[in-house]
């Protein structure tokens, strides 16, 4: 009696089912190498440089303000004058600042692990337009008094700063000291400018190099700022609440071009009141990212969780020339060729942490097509089945491949793919007698009657 068709797709379902478990132990062992990388940058930004955010600059301007208030003493009755004395600072943003960026990347190893550096060369000039009498109006029994001016410019990780920053103050040189002498900005440098007439337009310079990895970002101070931005990185992430007005982005870099006013942001309100030590929103900050869009362990991943789709595949492959060839293949042989399969996921990403993508996925899928050629010359028992049978392979790995490398069309090509696939399987088989497969030898039942 013929073997139950039914009873053969059991057995290939469960078998199919049981590898599982090792596709998913590669999807773990790729998300305990990951956490390793992550580890690994963290590392690195811990004893080198971390993200990088520019607030800045800001010119402050201290004064001292003495009050005399006439007072009566309640028992005799006797006036006289009380002077009280207070100080504090007055701060004030640029009406123009200009930023111009050219931004390089260098990869840092430790161990087969890297992290991307940036090292960002920028230009910053601008102007600002002290107003009369520093914007205070006195009282009539109020005096101010104005001293020396600073300038402190904002950034988070000052260990990235690389060599040394000139600033130039209305023509003459000024020196950064390090610290923001007691501003809300937590981390940065400050510099001495002398004293600062009211109403009176001051114009600076700032040649800043700056390191960093992953972010660069600037808080947009000025009432009218432009940022503009070059790199030979192909792979930005534009973030922040501002989107470049112009970008341009080839396989050589990019370059983008930002320009915001006051009136569309909340910079200047919210960073007066975190000036003063009373934050009340989050500043706006625009910027890019320099990250790998798809990392390979986040690609080695995806391709993991295609292998039940490999697996099935095959497994129907080997149905349809058992059905359609008169051949037998033993669930050995399914597992053996399954187990196989699942290696491919293996050595990629054992190969992908030494060598690029592209390659590891070319090296691994050459090896697992090739055992697999070799071997089921022998299932099939015919050379031309087995290069057929190949030929499909080729094409799956193919098309996984251009799936994982497509970061917006993955869904569409995905369903295009297993559709493919099912239209395949549906045209090959479209005249089979699946009642006469099924039956067992002489059952006189005629299909075609039923």
């Amino acid at each position: 009696m013929r073997r139950s068709l039914l009873a053969k797709f059991v057995v290939t379902a469960i078998l199919a089912l049981g590898l599982i478990l090792p596709l998913s132990a590669i999807v773990g062992m790729v998300h305990d190498r990951q956490a390793a990388s992550t580890a690994v940058l963290r590392d690195i930004q811990q004893t080198g440089v971390g993200a990088q955010t520019v607030t800045g600059p800001i010119l402050i301007i201290p004064y001292r303000r003495t009050v005399n208030a006439e007072v009566t003493d309640p028992q005799t009755g006797k006036k006289s004058i009380v002077t009280t004395r207070d100080e504090g600072r007055l701060h004030f943003l640029p009406d123009a600042l200009t930023i111009d960026a050219r931004v390089g990347t260098e990869m840092r190893y430790r161990g087969i692990y890297s992290a991307l550096l940036y090292d960002a060369q920028q230009q910053i000039s601008g102007s600002f337009n002290v107003p009369a009498s520093y914007g205070v109006t006195a009282g009539a029994n109020e005096a101010y008094e104005f001293f020396d001016g600073l300038v402190i410019f904002g950034i988070d990780d000052t260990r990235g700063i690389r060599g040394t920053p000139t600033l130039t103050w209305n023509g003459a040189p000024a020196e950064w000291k390090g610290g923001t002498e007691g501003a809300a900005i937590r981390n940065g440098v400050h510099a001495a400018v002398g004293f600062v007439r009211a109403a009176s337009t001051v114009s600076f310079s700032i040649d800043l190099t700056l390191q960093g990895s992953q972010d660069l970002a600037y808080v947009p101070v000025g009432k009218q700022t432009e940022i503009s931005m070059r790199s030979e990185w192909p792979h930005p992430s534009f973030n922040g609440q501002f989107l470049p007005e112009s970008r341009r982005v080839t396989a050589r870099g990019f370059e983008a071009r930002w320009r915001t006013s006051h009136l569309s942001s909340n910079v200047e309100s919210v960073l007066r009141s975190c000036l003063v030590g009373k934050c009340d929103g989050r500043v706006i900050t625009l910027g890019v990212s320099f990250l790998e869009p798809v990392n390979v362990y986040l690609q080695t991943e995806r391709a993991a969780k295609y292998g039940f789709l490999f697996v099935a595949f095959t497994f129907l492959v080997f149905q349809l020339f058992e059905l359609l060839k008169k051949l037998a293949i033993h669930p050995v042989q399914y597992g053996l060729v399954g187990i196989a399969l699942a290696m491919f996921f293996l050595l990629l990403l054992a190969l992908t942490e030494h060598i690029p993508f592209a390659q590891a996925y070319l090296a691994a899928s050459a090896s697992c097509v090739g055992l697999l050629a070799f071997y089921v010359s022998f299932v099939l028992g015919s050379i031309l089945r087995a290069a057929g049978f190949t030929t499909m392979m080729c094409a799956l790995y193919g098309a996984l491949y251009i799936l994982l490398r497509s970061e917006d069309m993955a869904l569409l090509l995905g369903a295009v793919l297993l559709f493919c696939i099912l239209a395949a399987v549906m045209i090959v088989t479209r005249r089979v007698d699946w009642y006469r497969i099924a039956a067992p030898v002489g059952d006189a039942t005629d299909p075609g009657s039923i």
